[in-house]
């Protein structure tokens, strides 16, 4: 019996020690799954019995989610909500006739307190509906201003398409992304343009990014003195970067937003080691041995398709933006490890086909510089082109179920190409723009790991707001 045990306890240090040579021949990604793994084979218990204690464990987390999904207002399309009975913008005009002092009182707050989550109260004007500092109860004007439900989660609603003029979106690609050695290698234009959507770790950038555009409050404020150390304003930055990551509120002065401070290169090289951490947690987490994938065997039937919507949809009106998980199709047949877009828009096109609009880390929403040999691609992304309906790219869902990725891929020549336009004219081409149309598999929201998130960060964000609103001490 001791022999056996010995035996065993052999085996899995061989296995462990294979597995951490794995990691470092490879040197890339891999060595960083492999690490995980190890880490989860001897910690797993341990944090399995915290999560527990915590009620940070799965079924905790869909029951706090649940909780607060119903206790929002009508307009986050959750629940009736306790406080909206209050915010009603279609009162009626005050007549004290025939009135209880009580019902006009009511008819008062009801006028004057049509408050949203992260609102500026205002003094109303002209009797128009507002949310009024001077007429409005602060016992009402404040659970309505920070809420402790879904409807706090205001901030990633606004900030979820990637828009260029507000720099909501890292200034570093998921297919130019590299955390050995952590620089932004230069892009390697043929795996970009053969790779479209590309795994790497996109799970990791869309659920920072999201959590920055949730959490992060950008200005371009004065920052501490730093006496011109910069180690100092380095470790500065870096706390607030952890504060983020750990879906706490932070305040970020210097930096209008998120492309402009996930530029500066002495931020960058941290914030991508970040999010290489937040990869490892949504594609590894704490089970042993674990990865999240895809099975090539779930095809997108009609049912299959009809039910990633409803998802989808109601993930998008409660969080603002969801985490959309698939595989797309090739020859194998084997479990590929889950590849995300971000979903922050649907709606129906032309043909009654279901759009889903996307933002892909893969390709740039700002124009990229490519160096003095070709100069500046401008955005691969056009998701307001012909607002609300034209997105780009998306996920386009036939009626039958059949779901594909609809994106464009940017071919580059090396050297740039001179050719004559239809008068004559010899023009440079450096580039060539191809649509890719991917069929795809196992399509559905990553649902357990966005909830999480959203559990996670709603008390906090409440207590915040509550701050800055001057409705606590």
């Amino acid at each position: 019996m001791k022999k056996t045990k010995n035996r065993i306890s052999t085996g899995i240090v061989l296995v462990m020690l294979t597995m951490v040579l794995m990691g470092v021949n490879d040197c890339s990604q891999q060595a960083n799954i492999n690490m995980q793994h190890i880490g989860n084979f001897f910690s797993y218990p341990f944090k399995a019995a915290a999560d527990l204690a915590n009620g940070t464990n799965d079924s905790a987390i869909r029951e706090r989610y649940g909780n607060f999904v119903n206790a929002g207002s009508p307009t986050s399309g959750s629940g009736s909500g306790a406080n909206s009975i209050q915010c009603n913008p279609d009162s009626t005009p005050i007549s004290p006739v025939g009135d209880t002092l009580e019902n006009i009182q009511q008819r008062i707050i009801a006028q004057n307190c049509v408050c949203a989550a992260w609102d500026v109260p205002a003094v109303c004007v002209d009797g128009h509906n507002c949310c009024s500092d001077t007429a409005c109860p602060r016992e009402v004007q404040c659970p309505l201003l920070c809420p402790e439900n879904i409807d706090i989660l205001h901030n990633n609603k606004r900030r979820a398409p990637p828009v260029t003029a507000s720099g909501n979106y890292f200034s570093f690609l998921n297919s130019a992304f590299d955390v050995f050695p952590n620089e932004v290698r230069p892009l390697d234009r043929s795996a970009v343009t053969n790779s479209i959507p590309a795994s790497g770790y996109n799970l990791g950038m869309i659920s920072a990014r999201r959590k920055f555009n949730e959490l992060a409050t950008f200005s371009r404020t004065p920052v501490p003195n730093f006496h011109g150390s910069e180690s100092e304003k380095k470790r500065y930055y870096m706390a607030r970067i952890d504060d983020i990551m750990d879906n706490k509120p932070a305040s970020v002065p210097g930096y209008g937003n998120l492309a402009e401070f996930s530029a500066d290169p002495l931020i960058q090289k941290y914030l991508k080691q970040k999010v290489a951490e937040e990869w490892h947690n949504k594609a590894i987490g704490n089970d042993p041995f674990s990865e999240k994938k895809v099975n090539p065997a779930h095809n997108m039937t009609r049912e299959r398709a009809t039910s990633m919507l409803a998802d989808v949809n109601k993930g998008i009106g409660e969080m603002g933006s969801v985490t959309l998980a698939f595989g797309y199709v090739t020859a194998s047949r084997d479990e590929v490890p889950a590849q995300a877009l971000e979903a922050y828009k649907t709606f129906k096109d032309s043909n009654n086909n279901d759009v889903i609009c996307v933002h892909d880390p893969n390709l740039p929403a700002y124009p990229v510089n490519l160096g003095p040999n070709f100069g500046t691609a401008p955005s691969l992304h056009f998701p307001f082109a012909d607002p609300p309906k034209a997105c780009f790219p998306s996920v386009v869902v036939k009626a039958n179920g059949e779901t594909t990725y609809t994106g464009k891929v940017r071919t580059f020549f090396d050297p740039p190409r001179v050719e004559r336009d239809e008068d004559g004219i010899e023009v440079t081409k450096r580039y060539d723009d191809t649509l890719v149309d991917r069929p795809l598999f196992d399509v559905h929201h990553f649902k357990l790991s966005d909830q999480r998130d959203a559990v996670m960060s709603i008390p906090r964000l409440t207590q915040q707001c509550l701050q800055d609103r001057g409705c606590v001490e």
